[in-house]
This record gives C-alpha cells, sequence and structure tokens, in this order.
C-alpha cells in the first residue's frame, strides 16, 4: 500500500501548515499520478506545496529530467526544484519535520513509500490528512486487507483509500469487506500537469480542502478570543 504520507512498494503494489501523508505498496507507479496531480490542484491557491520523497525511490529526479528535458541527471544536482508553485524535495535520508513545519507551506505531502519498509510510519499517523493508495485489482485487493488488519489497533479514523481506476462495482467490493472506511476511486489521467475536471473534483472530494480552511480559520479565531481574555 501506498501512503500520503504514503506505505507499500511501487509493485506489490504547526504553524498553519495541513501535514499530508501517502503510502503505497499495493499500487504500481502510477501512483505518482495522484500525488503530482494532488500537489498542484487547490493546494497551491493557499502558498506553496512542499512534496517530499520520504523514500529511496528517487522518482523525483525522473520527474525533473523530463520536466527540464534533460537526460544527464548528474546536471541535476541541487536537491530541491519547483514546478507551478511546488517544491519537489528529492529523496530525504534524515526526515526534519521541524524545517518543513516552520516554513512557508500551505501543504506539506510526505511520500513515504512502503509502510513496511519506511522507518517514518509514525508520520503518517500524525499527519491531518493520511491517505493509502492500493490497486483495485481482484488479485491485490488482499493486500489492503491484510494491511487494515495489521494496523487494527491504530486509529483508523481519518484514514482514506484510494483505489485509482476503480469502477463502482470495485469500490462496493471494498466497501463490503471494510465497512465505515473512507475509500474514493480516482479516474485515469495520464499527465498530471494538465488540469483535469473530473480528477480535480475527485481529489477536491477526497481532501475536502474548503472544510479544513474553514476548521483552521476557526482555530484561528479561537484562539485569538482567549488571547483576549
Amino acid at each position: 500500500m501506498r501512503f500520503l504520507r504514503r506505505l507499500h512498494p511501487p509493485d506489490d503494489c504547526r504553524l498553519n501548515s495541513h501535514l499530508l501523508t501517502t503510502t503505497n505498496g499495493l499500487f504500481p507507479p502510477p501512483t505518482y499520478i495522484t500525488k503530482n496531480r494532488l500537489s498542484h490542484v487547490k493546494l497551491r491557491e493557499w502558498r506553496q506545496v512542499a512534496l517530499v520523497e520520504a523514500n529511496d525511490s528517487e522518482d523525483f529526479i525522473e520527474i525533473e529530467c523530463a520536466y527540464e528535458g534533460v537526460e544527464n541527471k548528474k546536471m541535476l544536482r541541487n536537491p530541491s526544484f519547483n514546478i507551478h508553485g511546488v517544491k519537489y524535495i528529492k529523496t530525504v535520508q534524515e526526515l526534519n519535520m521541524v524545517q518543513l513545519l516552520t516554513g512557508n507551506y500551505a501543504y506539506i505531502i510526505l511520500d513515504l513509500g512502503s509502510y513496511e519498509t519506511t522507518a517514518w510510519y509514525n508520520e503518517f499517523l500524525r499527519a491531518n490528512i493520511q491517505i493509502i493508495v492500493g490497486s483495485g485489482s481482484e488479485w491485490k485487493q488482499k493486500d489492503i486487507y491484510r494491511f487494515y488488519r495489521e494496523q487494527i489497533h491504530q486509529d483508523q479514523s481519518k484514514w482514506k483509500l484510494c483505489v485509482p481506476m476503480a469502477n463502482k462495482q470495485v469500490i462496493g467490493d471494498i466497501k463490503k469487506k471494510l465497512p465505515k472506511r473512507k475509500i474514493h476511486s480516482l479516474p485515469f489521467h495520464p499527465d498530471p500537469f494538465v488540469e483535469s475536471k473530473e480528477v480535480d473534483s475527485a481529489l477536491e472530494d477526497l481532501l475536502k480542502l474548503n472544510q479544513h480552511r474553514k476548521l483552521s480559520l476557526l482555530k484561528k479565531k479561537m484562539q485569538a478570543i482567549f488571547q483576549e481574555r
């Protein structure tokens, strides 16, 4: 399974910041379409977004090469790069959450990679928005159920399971075995840097950004009231 904060391997599959985590392991590389589009939709409206490659996949360097039109990876030595207001932070060996949370980011997205190998699973559990990406293939669904069983002792109330390209029947089958869980289908989107109203609508429903923003503003107002007293 894969987390945002994220968990499973690719093909076995606070300072006014919103922390999102993704985990993967149930779904192959197309999960990156989800993360890239996630970082480029409504999140950008508030301030800069940080997308952190908190795993050893080194996929971000491939994204940078494609975006810059460069074939030689050695030419791109900076630890991060920016695309349309999103800061991509390449593979990190040490995750400095204090530095990230004190940065001028409205949203911080951590791609944790495999939940079985990540050293930062606790960051997934602490995130404001916890996203798991799993495969809807009939022979892969068992990985989703196994993950939820293994983590039954954790608070799963904020977990959101994303199943890319799943039809209503697949979502229905998963909901039967995972009742009362938050399960979302994400439509196919070959280029995350090109706007898709269908994908943006699905992500808006997944993230409920307006709701989080209202809660954040309400929190600030309440803090101001108590400070005045």
